[in-house]
């Protein structure tokens, strides 16, 4: 199995987890990498957002339920195991772009949390009960199975807002996990619920793990490794939050190295320089609307769905900043990936943000920033999607920009055919990085508006494409 699987994860309701999930996708494919989104949410939102209210009705018809032919959502998937007539049932999933393809969610998946709930005790019985490990890794086995059919290099999983037995399985078949807050208390609360609940589940399916049946096979791993936070401002600009919402801003750095991480900051981290943010995404309030009835992601639209003015730039920095999110997290997967062993809890290596030579530290007069294995913000450059707040280098016209460039998958639209002359995300392509990407940096004259993408898992043979 070569992809690598990240969930979107967290505690508390209305962060704009499943909007992030769903534009995240729809970049990594416009990327040129072959992304699968499972939905593993009962609610299914991230489903509505793909399918249209026809293909939904077709794919949840009682008809369609019954019918001898393969099953179309995670549900139907599950239900030979449900019944105990089987084991899981893999389907294609549904091709819904350009190297995009959707594992469809279910209203119905919530009738599986019974046989969650059981299955977890029982694991730790005896030599360990086969169909207990079935059933606690049935989410993760179909996941990986839809994977390899596709060859999907990245998987990214959406989960509903609770700490249920249906995340628990959901967060078990994830390597990774990203963490989506809003600046308010409840999200706050959120961290401190997550945090121990994400080590235990961890930790209690590593024991399991150890007594597993050897005609089980392919358990997921369940390394719910944090690769950072996604903080969402709903009101104004990133740059320039509300007086409330920076309240709350600011203690979200320290929150979440205490209660996700397990260590404790000898003194308060700005969110501006703090490696383990990946980004300040702004609402683009205005503009979901149009996105929703376009069922396009907001850096998609188009003046003939409804765009027009500074609408227009709007999606070109919609681009930039996806992009370059999209990118920080396939680089920080790529570095966990490498790692020798479970090193995500452990205390991260202390940064001094005091300037070295008057310089922001790991950076040389000419190499630019550092590219160490935890370089982040702190490195002197903005995390902030949006404008953001922070030091910001500019790179001259003579600057090397990246080792390699990808094109993108599709054909140039407008408004991304305008970046070439503005600003684009710079990134370095090295697989032993994972240092920070820069939004304001221009690219040299002559350069198509692309971005350079690092393989999740380059060490790694990938399976061959279904025929």
């Amino acid at each position: 199995m070569s992809a690598a699987v990240v969930a979107f994860f967290n505690n508390k309701g209305g962060v704009g987890k499943t909007s992030l999930v769903y534009h995240l996708a729809n970049m990594y494919a416009d990327l040129g990498r072959r992304v699968l989104a499972a939905d593993l949410d009962p609610q299914a939102n991230l489903t509505a957002s793909f399918l249209d209210e026809d293909t939904l009705e077709r794919l949840w018809h009682p008809e369609a339920r019954r019918s001898a032919a393969p099953a179309r959502t995670i549900h139907g998937m599950l239900r030979p195991l449900i019944e105990g007539t089987g084991d899981i049932a893999p389907a294609p999933g549904q091709l819904v772009g350009d190297n995009l393809v959707l594992l469809p969610g279910d209203l119905e998946l919530s009738g599986f949390e019974d046989e969650l709930s059981q299955a977890w005790p029982r694991c730790l019985e005896g030599p360990g009960n086969p169909r207990a490990f079935r059933v606690m890794s049935a989410l993760g086995r179909l996941v990986r199975a839809v994977a390899d059919l596709h060859d999907v290099e990245i998987v990214v999983i959406d989960v509903g807002p609770n700490l249920g037995v249906i995340n628990r399985a959901a967060l078990v078949a994830s390597d990774h996990v990203v963490v989506p807050l809003a600046p308010d208390l409840f999200s706050m609360q959120g961290l401190r619920n997550l945090g121990p609940a994400l080590r235990a589940w961890r930790d209690g399916w590593a024991d399991r793990l150890a007594r597993a049946p050897r005609d089980v096979t392919g358990l997921p791993g369940g390394g719910m490794r944090p690769l950072g936070y996604v903080m969402l401002t709903p009101h104004g600009r990133s740059d320039r939050p509300s007086r409330a919402h920076s309240r709350w801003i600011s203690r979200m750095p320290t929150v979440y190295a205490q209660e996700v991480l397990g260590v404790a900051p000898r003194v308060p981290v700005d969110i501006a320089v703090d490696q383990h943010c990946l980004a300040q995404v702004q609402h683009y309030r205005s503009l979901m609307p149009l996105a929703q009835l376009a069922r396009r992601p907001v850096f998609a639209l188009r003046p003939s769905d409804g765009i027009v003015g500074s609408h227009l730039q709007t999606t070109q920095r919609a681009y930039r900043d996806f992009s370059t999110l999209a990118v920080r997290i396939a680089r920080r997967m790529a570095e966990a990936e490498r790692r020798p062993g479970p090193r995500e809890l452990e205390p991260a290596p202390r940064v001094d943000h005091r300037p070295v030579g008057g310089r922001p530290p790991g950076t040389s007069p000419t190499a630019g920033p550092a590219a160490g294995p935890m370089a982040g913000p702190a490195a002197g450059l903005t995390v902030g999607l949006g404008a953001g707040g922070g030091p910001r280098p500019a790179l001259g016209p003579d600057a090397e920009v990246a080792l390699s460039r990808v094109p993108l998958a599709r054909s140039e639209t407008a408004p991304r055919a305008a970046l070439a002359a503005g600003p684009a995300a710079s990134v370095s392509t090295s697989p032993d990085s994972v240092g920070p990407v820069s939004m304001a940096a221009p690219l040299p004259p002559g350069l198509p508006p692309t971005v350079a993408m690092p393989r999740v898992r380059p060490d790694r043979p990938r399976p061959g494409r279904a025929g």
